[in-house]
């Protein structure tokens, strides 16, 4: 412990898991008004055989992962990137993932690099949704309007990919493994949206796409 003003305080251990070297730098200069001690974790501080080039993120998801659900893992980020990521169902070693423009980004390239597209934030495509929703009124694949246009040509993808990634996950789990049934964990900020995707009951969303149905091994 150090003395902080008058009283003793003891040092709160931190562990940071950071692929973003802007944001880890800005979380440290901020933590600096704290009395605790940080430690940057590496990937292979989690004792997981890894490929190269994997990312500590993504090697402390498929830890908790793993530690809450036992083995195998798949974990989908939804982020600035969407990212998917697995583990072995003998070993736990990481079995490799892929990499995807996130859902804001596709937003953002479509403006970026055309004249005449809006740039659509998350509240508005959420809003919109939404109202599909509610209405029970899908966003059909012809649209007349410019919105419309990109929400369900982004949406659809999306939710195509992830759910082909599970599919693909599934497929090769080994079958005493899928006898309790397969557990695929999201996070990032755009879980929930993929969640609403996959789910029946707001499959309406997108129901006119192929093959879309919550996966049930």
């Amino acid at each position: 412990a150090v003395c902080f003003a008058t009283r003793p305080v003891s040092f709160l251990p931190v562990y940071v898991c950071a692929t973003n070297t802007t944001s880890l730098d800005a979380f440290v200069d901020l933590m600096q008004a704290f009395p605790a001690r940080l430690t940057l974790l590496r990937s292979e501080d989690f004792g997981r055989k890894c490929y190269p080039g994997c990312g500590v993120d993504r090697v402390a998801n498929l830890h908790g992962a793993e530690s809450k659900h036992g083995r195998p893992a798949l974990v989908i980020d939804g982020g600035t990137t969407v990212t998917w990521t697995r583990t072995d169902a003998k070993t736990g070693a990481i079995r490799g993932g892929g990499i995807a423009p996130g859902v804001a980004m596709k937003f953002k390239a479509l403006s970026a690099f055309t004249d005449a597209l809006p740039d659509l934030n998350f509240h508005q495509v959420n809003d919109r949704i939404r109202q599909a929703e509610s209405e029970k009124k899908p966003i059909e694949v012809f649209t007349t309007n410019t919105q419309d246009a990109m929400i369900t040509s982004v949406i659809r993808e999306t939710g195509l990919l992830v759910a082909q990634v599970i599919r693909a996950y599934i497929k090769e789990i080994p079958n005493n493994k899928k006898k309790h049934g397969v557990k695929v964990c999201f996070t990032g900020g755009d879980a929930p949206l993929f969640l609403r995707l996959l789910q029946k009951e707001n499959h309406r969303i997108i129901r006119e796409t192929t093959g879309l149905e919550t996966p049930s091994e």
